[in-house]
């Protein structure tokens, strides 16, 4: 399984604390209100564990959508930033389009509560739905919704780990998760 094999390497996440200096020291349990950093298949995780990047999702079509990326966000106010890249590809692997995107805000978190993951790392399970803006190499850009899923803490029954995309500009619903880690961490 893959979030067993995760957690149980999740010990090396001691030297995470160094990888994530940027958030001024080790964080503390969750406040509802404080700003969580987002990551998906992207630095420490694929430093520490980069068999779970890229992160996938699939369409019912068979289209796969490739993403990395990280930012931050805040439940209260609600906030968001950040962004990464993306790969648009057919279910013959051939790409369709590649390009960029940018959160342009939060629509909702739910936090399942923190794990520490040692070395005065906390970790945090969660489920955040933001907006972003996508641009191709082509110029070709699009709206959608972006699913952010991490499993730590007490997570519902049936969540699984990863992200989801349904790009609203064209009616295209990336609802499966195939593979890819993601992390949230409290960082005041």
């Amino acid at each position: 399984m893959r979030l067993a094999k995760l957690l149980k390497a999740i010990v090396l996440v001691i030297g995470l604390a160094m990888a994530l200096s940027f958030l001024g020291g080790p964080a503390a349990a969750a406040k509802s209100s404080g700003t969580r950093v987002w990551i998906i298949a992207d630095g420490p995780i694929c430093d520490l564990f980069p068999e779970e990047c890229p992160a996938i999702a699939m369409a019912e079509n068979g289209d796969t959508l490739t993403v990395q990326g990280s930012g931050t966000l805040t439940p209260s106010p609600k906030s968001a930033d950040g962004g990464g890249t993306f790969i648009h590809k057919n279910p013959d692997g051939e790409v369709l389009a590649q390009g960029t995107w940018t959160v342009t805000g939060l629509i909702s978190f739910k936090s399942y509560g923190t794990t520490d993951l040692g070395g005065g790392v906390i970790g945090e399970g969660g489920l955040a739905l933001v907006n972003v803006h996508g641009v191709s190499t082509t110029g070709l850009e699009f709206d959608g919704v972006l699913r952010i899923d991490c499993l730590l803490g007490k997570p519902p029954a049936g969540a699984d780990e990863g992200f989801r995309l349904a790009i609203q500009t064209f009616d295209l619903n990336f609802n499966k998760e195939e593979h890819g880690a993601t992390l949230l961490l409290p960082s005041d």
